[in-house]
């Protein structure tokens, strides 16, 4: 009797490939669809779409501060945040300890909050993958905040300081350039074997610290800085 190499059945590998799309399932991940390729450019679509409408997308300002750039700036960063928050929930989907726990939730198995928030502290270096997208998601709550705060004044014709328009054009480029950093940061978590991902994450890391600076600096000028009428004059000429 010949003995040749052992070979995997059907079913085995039906049952690995359906191991394997549990990761990208469930509470966690967030799975969209069967296809985790299919789900990642849906997710980067969402926050992409975002970006347009807050850069492209703004309506005029008014008299009175009921519509304009706040408007969109609220949207588009909102549509931005869902991106990311999905994002932040992939990453425990494809997570080794964090997945085989999420695969017992989704199961109806008996986990108690105890039991995910030990398997949290127990995974040190995974919660420093997130500190990124954590930082980003901070962010974006901000500025959202900050659009809420001062809508009327950011709408408004002659509300803020053309130095506002300067550092806001500013805060939109790192946050599109940490979009396309993190976007990039998670493909490579959830598809290369290598994950040499440390640089990509101090890079984030870095424009988000950057990028908080010009959030406060946008905060204080429209909280203290009033537009005089000279600036107005020619603001508006």
């Amino acid at each position: 009797m010949e003995l040749g190499t052992p070979t995997s059945s059907p079913n085995t590998s039906k049952a690995k490939g359906t191991e394997n799309n549990e990761k990208f399932t469930g509470l966690f991940a967030l799975g969209l669809t069967d296809n985790i390729y299919l789900n990642m450019i849906v997710i980067f679509s969402i926050g992409i779409f975002g970006l347009l409408i807050k850069l492209f997308f703004a309506p005029s300002k008014d008299m009175y501060g009921n519509i304009g750039p706040a408007n969109t700036n609220i949207g588009g960063y909102t549509l931005l945040l869902i991106s990311f928050i999905i994002i932040f929930c992939s990453f425990f989907g494809v997570n080794n300890n964090i997945g085989k726990l999420n695969s017992d939730i989704t199961k109806g198995t008996n986990t108690s909050l105890k039991d995910i928030v030990q398997k949290l502290l127990e995974s040190r270096s995974f919660a420093e993958l997130l500190v990124p997208i954590v930082i980003v998601c901070i962010l974006i709550i901000y500025i959202i905040f900050i659009n809420f705060k001062y809508f009327e004044k950011i709408n408004k014709i002659g509300g803020a300081p053309p130095i506002y328009m300067t550092y806001e054009f500013i805060a939109s480029l790192l946050f599109i350039t940490t979009t396309i950093v993190i976007y990039k940061y998670a493909w490579e978590y959830f598809f290369r074997k290598d994950r040499r991902i440390s640089m990509i994450k101090w890079v984030a890391i870095l424009l988000s610290t950057f990028n908080m600076f010009i959030l406060i600096i946008i905060h204080i000028i429209l909280e203290f800085y009033t537009l005089g009428a000279n600036e107005y004059i020619t603001q508006n000429t």
